[in-house]
């Protein structure tokens, strides 16, 4: 069974490497082994991030380094690993980060757990904070979700969301700000 779950993963790291360079997504090369984790091992929920570069968009970002492309997803960028996953939009606007993330209408079955300032050098950023119930795509036992939505200005007229969901035993609130801190636009 082991096995055939690392010569899963070996498959599906070459065919996304082979869909990045076919669409001409500049990325790190994918690694050929994702370390799968065994049924008794604990993950602290800290991630390793890698660059990440997206030339038709003009954007980079640091991103987790296990997680895959979704190259379905057409609005912007998102990435999944395991029960975790994060999605990047920007998008043209006049509003501030404060106004847009105040009226933001969180999607069905999430509820508000706060909306924040946050700000580091020249960096500021309004950050929205969820939460809901959701069910393992691993294990498919019940679990609760935590999203968090930095909105922020990476340019002038334009604002930037990255949304991040994650189990809220192992989320990784600094590796989401390392994320939002990184992004940069051309």
């Amino acid at each position: 069974m082991k096995k055939q779950i690392i010569l899963s993963l070996i498959a599906l790291s070459s065919l996304a490497a082979t869909l990045s360079q076919a669409q001409g997504v500049s990325s790190p090369a994918v690694p050929l082994f994702a370390q799968a984790k065994t049924d008794g091992e604990a993950n602290n929920g800290e991630f390793t991030l890698t660059a990440f570069s997206d030339i038709a968009r003009g954007l980079s970002f640091l991103r987790p380094s296990s997680w895959t492309q979704d190259f379905g997803y057409k609005e912007g960028v998102r990435f999944v690993g395991g029960d975790e996953w994060l999605t990047l939009l920007v998008i043209p606007s006049g509003e501030t980060a404060q106004a847009y993330a105040g009226a933001f209408k969180l999607p069905a079955g999430e509820a508000r757990v706060g909306l924040k300032p946050f700000s580091q050098g020249k960096f500021a950023a309004q950050v929205l904070s969820s939460k809901s119930q959701g069910k393992s795509s691993v294990t498919s036992k019940p679990l609760e979700l935590l999203t968090d939505r930095w909105v922020f200005s990476p340019a002038p007229g334009k604002l930037a969301i990255l949304t991040v969901t994650g189990p809220s035993k192992i989320f990784d609130w600094e590796g989401n700000r390392d994320m939002a801190l990184s992004l940069k636009l051309k």
